[in-house]
C-alpha cells in the first residue's frame, strides 16, 4: 500500500492502484472461519461501546450531577478573592456551569480523585535513540494513544530498559494526553491492558495509577464522563468522584 502513494507534498492512493493489489485465495473454508472471526471481533467491539455508553448514562444518573451547559455569549464575572489561592487565571477554569456541577459532585459524596489514585506525568524527555521492530519495545505518543491500530510505532532498545524506566506503562494505568496536539482529545482516558503493558508512553501522556482497593474501571468510567461531555472539564477544575455511586461495584 505505502509503495504505491503518489504526490510530493500530499499522499496519494489512487483508486486504480488499490484495484491492482493482489490478494491470497486460499482455500473457502479457511476464508469462511476468517471472515467469521473478524465479524465476531467486530461484534464484540460494537458490543463494548454500547455498554461502555449504558455505564456512562447509568453513572450519571447515580451520580445525581446534572451539566447544563449555557452558551454564555457576554461571559461571566469572578469576584477577586475568589482567585485567591487558585493559582489559576484562565476562563474555563471559572465557568459557571462547570463550578455548579462541582459543587453537586461535592454535594453528594463525591471526593478529588487524589484521594483515590495517584497521578503522575514523567519530566523530562527520552534520548530518541529509535531501533528497529524486534530489536526494542513500542513507545507512543499521545495522539497514538488514543488509536486502536497504532500509525507509525517506534521502538526503544531494550538494552537502555532502565533508561527509560519512568515512562513506562503498567497493566491496569489509566493513561490521558495530558498536552499537545491531539484534536481535541486532551484529557481523553485509556485503560491500559496486557498488550500494552511494558510499552513506553511519551512525556506528554499522563498517568493515573489507582490506590490499592481501588477499582481502576470506577476510575476510567469517572474520568471519561468528565472528558466526554464536550467540555473542558477535566482541565478546568479539580476532578471529583461519587463515591455512593453504586455501580462501582461492576467496574
Amino acid at each position: 500500500m505505502h509503495s504505491n502513494k503518489t504526490g510530493s507534498v500530499v499522499d496519494h492512493l489512487s483508486r486504480k492502484d488499490i484495484m491492482k493489489i493482489k490478494i491470497p485465495m486460499i482455500h473457502k473454508s479457511q476464508r469462511n472461519h476468517i471472515v467469521s472471526l473478524i465479524k465476531k471481533s467486530h461484534e464484540c467491539m460494537a458490543t463494548a461501546r454500547e455498554r461502555l455508553d449504558e455505564l456512562k448514562t447509568e453513572f450519571v444518573e447515580k451520580s445525581k450531577v446534572v451539566y447544563n451547559k449555557r452558551y454564555l455569549r457576554n461571559g461571566w464575572t469572578v469576584a477577586f478573592n475568589e482567585l485567591s489561592g487558585t493559582n489559576r487565571i484562565d476562563a474555563a477554569y471559572y465557568d459557571p456551569d462547570m463550578f455548579e456541577a462541582t459543587m453537586q459532585l461535592r454535594k453528594n459524596g463525591g471526593i478529588e480523585l487524589g484521594t483515590m489514585a495517584d497521578v503522575i506525568k514523567p519530566a523530562g524527555r527520552y534520548k530518541t535513540n529509535y531501533v528497529e521492530k524486534g530489536y526494542g519495545k513500542p513507545l507512543i505518543s499521545g495522539r497514538q494513544l488514543l488509536q486502536y491500530q497504532i500509525v507509525g510505532l517506534k521502538y526503544l532498545p531494550f538494552n537502555e530498559e532502565n533508561t527509560f524506566e519512568r515512562f513506562k506503562l503498567k497493566d491496569g494505568y489509566i493513561a490521558y494526553p495530558a498536552d499537545g496536539r491531539v484534536e481535541g482529545r486532551l484529557g481523553t482516558p485509556v485503560m491500559i491492558t496486557k498488550n500494552r503493558n511494558g510499552w513506553y508512553a511519551s512525556g506528554h501522556i499522563g498517568r493515573i495509577i489507582a490506590h490499592k482497593g481501588v477499582k481502576n474501571g470506577y476510575l476510567y468510567l469517572s474520568f471519561i464522563i468528565h472528558t466526554s461531555s464536550g467540555t473542558s472539564s477535566i482541565i478546568s477544575f479539580s476532578m471529583w468522584i461519587s463515591c455512593r455511586c453504586s455501580i462501582s461495584r461492576r467496574c
